[in-house]
């Protein structure tokens, strides 16, 4: 069911998505410019993994919130339910993040003598961990809508 590839997009009059992310990209840069007086760049002396964690955080919180808000909480059982899809959701950007953190730091491995089977395997086990999130966070999604 899931292997079943997608039908091609209709065409329409609508703005296309990408159009509006990059627009709110552009927007959100030019507010970090004007709270922080820089734009955002590498080698800042913040540390992307733990702003990027803090910012899932608040996403959880927010969608808890609409969750609430819009009524989609009918019972305790889905709300235990809801918190641990939370919870994954925070689990699958952690492992994300070590992903490309972790691919990252091993490539810079590479010019003082690192072995790029080294790296891969890195890389390689980091993925199994974050699909193993990804497969968990799938089969309670499939019990919350059975």
């Amino acid at each position: 069911m899931y292997n079943k590839p997608e039908p091609n997009p209709i065409k329409n009059d609508n703005v296309a998505v990408w159009d509006l992310v990059i627009q709110d990209m552009k927007d959100r840069d030019n507010t970090g410019l004007e709270k922080y007086g820089t734009r955002l760049q590498p080698f800042n002396g913040r540390n992307s993994l733990i702003d990027a964690y803090q910012e899932v955080l608040d996403l959880a919180v927010y969608l808890r919130q609409t969750i609430y808000e819009e009524g989609l909480v009918v019972s305790e059982e889905t709300t235990t339910v809801l918190d641990e899809l939370s919870n994954r959701v925070i689990q699958i950007v952690y492992w994300v993040g070590v992903i490309f953190s972790s691919a990252f730091f091993f490539v810079r491995l590479l010019p003082e003598g690192g072995n790029l089977i080294e790296v891969l395997v890195c890389v390689v086990f980091s993925l199994l961990c974050g699909l193993t999130s990804w497969f968990g966070f799938a089969i309670q999604l499939a019990e919350l809508l059975i």
